[in-house]
């Protein structure tokens, strides 16, 4: 529950909220699922820590449930990029690689 509190925390610290206008996201991402249902993600750009490392929101919403997390992106090695934070109903191993990639096209 520590990583729901701290997410929320972040989610508070930058007035991040589920009422944010769609223009406010990046759209990134539709994940087909079964017949007509999909899984939408979306990401903003949060801080530059350098020219390297990002701070992203990614926002996850559709048939699979709700998903939010801010990921710390290394934009040149990308095996250093890791999971601040998540929170919602779906955890960080079900943000689809397509997604991820898109991510990193997106803010690097």
């Amino acid at each position: 529950m520590t990583t729901v509190k701290w997410c929320a925390g972040v989610v508070a610290l930058f007035g991040l909220d589920s009422t944010l206008a769609a223009s406010e996201y990046s759209y990134i991402y539709t994940q087909p699922l079964e017949g007509v249902y999909s899984q939408g993600w979306h990401s903003m750009h949060l801080r530059e820590n350098n020219l390297r490392r990002h701070e992203i929101y990614v926002r996850g919403e559709g048939k699979l449930g709700d998903f939010f997390g801010v990921l710390w992106l290394d934009c040149v090695e990308a095996r250093y990029s890791n999971w601040l934070s998540v929170g919602g109903h779906l955890t960080q191993d079900d943000v689809p690689i397509e997604a991820i990639k898109k991510i990193r096209m997106a803010h690097c």
